[in-house]
């Protein structure tokens, strides 16, 4: 985990973090609505939590170098 200077986990990725967890809650929920099984909406979140996940890096770097 990223950590500060003092040693303690920076608020940018409690976040960070907070709103994934957030985020895959509400997801899974209307999924679930969606799709009608635990099994169908898990997968279909953690295949869509990842791509945007990896979607935010790339977003980040790009964001970070045209700044």
């Amino acid at each position: 985990m990223a950590q500060n200077r003092e040693g303690i986990v920076s608020d940018a990725l409690k976040k960070v973090l907070a709103y994934r967890a957030l985020s895959f809650v509400i997801g899974f929920t209307m999924s679930y609505l969606w799709f009608g099984t635990f099994t169908k909406s898990f997968g279909f979140m953690v295949t869509t939590m990842t791509i945007l996940t990896v979607a935010h890096y790339f977003f980040e770097q790009w964001w970070d170098d045209d700044a």
